[in-house]
């Protein structure tokens, strides 16, 4: 028999509450943290209020785990409206389709918060869940778990946790947009409340009462069985360049994670941190060597991915390249400019980048060493930041 131990963080202050759950039909037991201490388990499992953590499901035309790690963030950066180092992004499981891949999205303070409730008692979960994930659901169902105030759903790899009041136009919503949904399994008093027939279209349905205390404990139990997809524990990454991934369409998708190290490379050799621009290239020609093993040795990573590009059709890319070698050398030779960011649209033949420096006549340098190199500036909006100046250009060949 597993005993198996759910915490689940306090709102507002409010002390850690936790279930044991002995076992498949066993007993259940619950506590808080501020009457008595958690029992002994074989299995911790941090249930992370799902309000605050986002799923989305994304393409990663990785070859590796470690490459679709490295992108996951850059993946999800236009969607959650924050700056990569203040979340934690990490990847499901493979799951069918290798290029569609769910990734969970956490504010960093947030989970160390979780963790150091956890630690207070004593324990360190094994597992860290967001409750939508913990919802059961067959394979190709949509689960839907109703807890009064909150409604927690799933299917497949991705879910979601709304209020009840606005749950019924959500779950619609979703299912509309999932039509390889053919049933869902709900626990709730109020069906047509949440699943309203003219909402979704005509699917096979299991109802069940709504689960209280005892019930839902061991749901939740089931749900940890049939495999959690998304796991807050799990390797993560954050951080970064600030790439506008979801814009930077690839035609050779194979090379686009390459590419990954190459552009960490050009940005930090921009900068005056010459010992993290060598880390950055070493980083780099790594990557390079692990997606195409039989090239070798990276001598001229540019011109050997070009080169590969062109034989896959990437066009874009090729753009993409010669335009950011541009920026890079010019902005070297200009010398007192720092590169914050580096955006291209392959349906535009121009780099967007955003630029910290000192006074205007940085960018009069950076103008005269673009022009010597065949390429045109253009200047755009520009703000004080920290004593210093921010402000964004477009480079490009002539038209």
């Amino acid at each position: 028999m597993t005993r198996e131990l759910f915490l689940f963080p306090g709102d507002d202050g409010a002390p850690m509450s936790w279930a044991l759950v002995e076992g498949a039909g066993g007993r259940v037991r619950f506590g808080s943290a501020d009457d008595k201490a958690p029992p002994r388990a074989d299995r911790v499992v941090l249930v992370a209020p799902g309000s605050d953590v986002a799923s989305h499901v994304v393409d990663l035309p990785a070859k590796s785990e470690r490459q679709a790690r490295a992108a996951a963030p850059f993946a999800v950066e236009d969607e959650i409206g924050q700056s990569l180092e203040e979340v934690v992004v990490t990847l499901a499981a493979r799951n069918g389709d290798a290029r569609r891949r769910a990734v969970a999205v956490v504010a960093r303070d947030r989970l160390e918060a979780w963790r150091d409730e956890a630690r207070a008692l004593g324990l360190e979960p094994a597992d860290i869940i967001p409750d939508y994930a913990l919802t059961p659901a067959p394979a190709g169902a949509f689960g839907v778990l109703d807890l009064g105030d909150q409604v927690l759903a799933r299917a497949g790899q991705t879910g979601f946790s709304v209020d009840a009041e606005h749950a019924s136009v959500v779950i619609a919503a979703f299912l509309d947009a999932r039509p390889d949904i053919t049933q869902v399994h709900a626990w709730t008093d109020r069906e047509e409340a949440l699943l309203p027939p003219e909402a979704s279209r005509a699917l096979d349905r299991t109802i069940e009462p709504q689960p209280r205390d005892e019930a839902l404990a061991r749901l939740l139990s089931v749900g940890l069985a049939q495999g959690a997809p998304l796991r807050l524990d799990a390797q993560t990454s954050g951080g970064g360049l600030d790439i506008d991934w979801k814009r930077w369409r690839v035609t050779a998708a194979v090379a686009a994670l390459t590419l990954v190290g190459y552009l960490a490379m050009l940005a930090l050799e921009t900068s005056s941190l010459r010992e993290a621009s060598r880390e950055a290239r070493a980083e780099g020609e790594a990557l390079v060597l692990e997606a195409f093993p039989d090239i070798g040795r990276v001598v001229n990573p540019r011109a050997q991915l070009a080169s590969r590009l062109q034989t896959a059709g990437g066009s874009g890319s090729l753009v993409f390249l010669d335009l950011s070698q541009l920026l890079a050398e010019s902005v070297e030779e200009a010398g007192g400019i720092e590169v914050e960011s580096v955006r291209f649209d392959e349906a535009r033949p121009e780099v967007e980048a955003g630029l910290i420096y000192s006074a205007y006549a940085d960018i009069e340098r950076l103008r005269e060493a673009v022009t010597a190199r065949g390429g045109v500036l253009e200047e755009g909006g520009a703000r004080q930041s920290g004593g210093r100046i921010a402000g964004d250009v477009v480079l490009r060949r002539p038209r």
